[in-house]
């Protein structure tokens, strides 16, 4: 066992098998109030939100005559919506890298400040870089495997003429296998995109049903399979 971040949500493996690449989708780990008595959940229970998102309480935590819990601590930690690479050529399996991806909690984008994490969630590796998805952000961020550094941003974009909208929540992806092409699920329009490894650029959208979640292309490179995790729609 290798601890992971909170909520790993996502897993892949290097070519080479010697990398396990894990996307923690989580922000918070949480625990009980120290006031409360599970014997007596309606009368411990906190009637109210024990403290303001994103406020010093929160992070830090608190502890006076009435309440007391433990702090959940900073949104952006290593911890959070992040993706760690696990050496598993040793005897002992090892976290080698924490990389976050995508959007930070607090960062401006497009004069809007985000509220939540850029929630990787699934990945796929390559000889020199790993591809994760991030479902909050609409674009897959590309990792090199050697400096485990984010060296790119793959965004999901339709069609200019449709501005800033939002919700195309890439979901899973894959290789082609000569490495040439990156298939990605957008579940939130029922499509898989298909990339251009080499210059990074979107070549076009494949309709299919309802929420793509998972895909596989055959040894052969000839079919893609996709998981449609609502069905036909």
């Amino acid at each position: 066992n290798v601890k992971t971040g909170r909520y790993p949500f996502g897993i892949a493996l290097s070519p080479d098998q010697k990398k396990v690449y894990v996307a923690n989708v989580g922000m918070f780990e949480y625990s009980y109030i120290k006031s409360l008595d599970k014997d007596r959940l309606n009368e411990t229970a906190l009637k109210f939100t024990a403290s303001a998102y994103g406020s010093r309480e929160m992070i830090e935590g608190v502890k006076n005559d009435t309440l007391e819990f433990v702090g959940l601590g900073e949104m952006n930690e290593l911890e959070t919506f992040s993706v760690w690479a696990v050496d598993v050529s040793k005897e002992i399996p090892e976290v080698v890298s924490k990389v976050k991806t995508g959007v930070l909690v607090g960062e401006e984008e497009e004069g809007i400040s985000a509220v939540g994490g850029s929630s990787p969630n699934s990945m796929v590796a390559t000889d020199k870089f790993v591809y994760v998805s991030n479902g909050n952000n609409d674009n897959v961020s590309v990792i090199d495997i050697t400096s485990d550094t984010v060296v790119s941003e793959i965004a999901l974009k339709l069609d200019d003429r449709l501005g800033n909208l939002r919700g195309i929540i890439p979901f899973g992806l894959a290789t082609s296998p000569d490495q040439k092409r990156l298939y990605v699920a957008e579940a939130g329009i029922n499509a898989v995109a298909v990339i251009d490894i080499e210059t990074q650029k979107v070549l076009g959208h494949i309709p299919t049903g309802w929420f793509p979640s998972k895909l596989k292309v055959t040894p052969d490179g000839k079919q893609l399979i996709v998981s449609n995790a609502k069905g036909y729609g």
